[in-house]
């Protein structure tokens, strides 16, 4: 699903005035690991009418380059203040936005060249974001279900990244104006994802995101969604963050149902001779979770999911 518009004028959005400014609402934390070493603020949304006895959709929020640091507000810049202003859904989740230290990238990688190769990139700072969403789940009542993850530029490299190795967390994910690595398009195709970039972007080329989409169709995925904004730089976060129905989008995403579409894939291939068919049947964010033995003569194996 590929759209091409020119990006609107803000003055063209019909937003209402904000029930929430995400600079009072959204609380300031901060991850520790003494025994790492490691440490990370981050801001944090709970509605205010919040519900132990109910389940949360959780977002976790990566912004971009220019709002890194260690004052814990920066991160509130740009984009999801546009969000609360006009995605009403978005108030009755629960919203994690850490702050990457100044030095530091989400994915170390050179955001010039668009795509890159994820083997050579150890998973830093998204580690200490991953640990920071678990410590959430563990005092919130969280819909597992429906975890994503959304970032703009820097912060949309992050989620690309969170997607691609994270697909059992991760329900689906809204990255804007980044890239990723082609190679794991098998593992994002059957992600739900809905992207956006500008052609004019001359601080991470059009080409990256582009190029995720082609990689994703061509290995087959149908979940994937790209907003092409022709003739526009690199700034577009904020009318993206105002699309009509946006979060709503967001929010109808499960992630069991992308694991009984796994699953329903694996027995189509029940009784396939081939063991290269079957691994990859069995197999799930490219990992073999657990099969019994293929036996000689396609003798039928218990399928076991986790």
């Amino acid at each position: 699903y590929l759209m091409c518009q020119k990006q609107p004028s803000l003055s063209t959005w019909l937003t209402s005035a904000s029930e929430i400014v995400v600079s009072t609402a959204m609380t300031k934390e901060e991850y520790v690991d003494e025994s790492a070493g490691t440490t990370m603020p981050y801001r944090l949304y709970v509605p205010k009418d919040y519900d132990a006895e109910k389940e949360y959709p959780v977002i976790v929020f990566l912004h971009g380059a220019g709002e890194r640091g260690d004052n814990n507000t920066s991160q509130l810049i740009n984009g999801i203040q546009a969000m609360f202003d006009t995605q009403e859904q978005i108030k009755e989740s629960i919203v994690i936005a850490p702050q990457c230290p100044s030095g530091k990238r989400w994915v170390e990688t050179d955001w010039t060249i668009g795509n890159y190769d994820s083997s050579l990139i150890e998973e830093e700072q998204l580690g200490i974001v991953m640990k920071i969403l678990e410590s959430v789940q563990d005092t919130y009542s969280t819909d597992d279900d429906r975890i994503y993850a959304v970032g703009i530029s820097m912060g949309g490299f992050g989620a690309w990244n969170l997607l691609m190795n994270h697909s059992d967390v991760f329900a689906a994910g809204i990255p804007m104006c980044a890239g990723a690595d082609p190679a794991k398009a098998d593992i994002l195709k059957d992600i739900p994802i809905w992207t956006f970039h500008g052609t004019a972007d001359a601080t991470v080329p059009y080409a990256g995101t582009a190029g995720m989409y082609n990689a994703i169709v061509s290995a087959g995925g149908n979940n994937l969604k790209l907003n092409t904004y022709t003739g526009s730089g690199h700034a577009i976060w904020e009318t993206v963050s105002k699309t009509e129905g946006l979060i709503d989008w967001l929010f109808a995403q499960k992630l069991s149902e992308r694991t009984e579409a796994k699953k329903i894939e694996a027995a189509n291939l029940f009784d396939k001779n081939d063991s290269d068919v079957w691994l990859k049947a069995l197999s799930y964010n490219g990992e073999i979770h657990a099969a019994q033995t293929l036996q000689n003569g396609g003798a039928r194996s218990t399928l076991v999911f986790q």
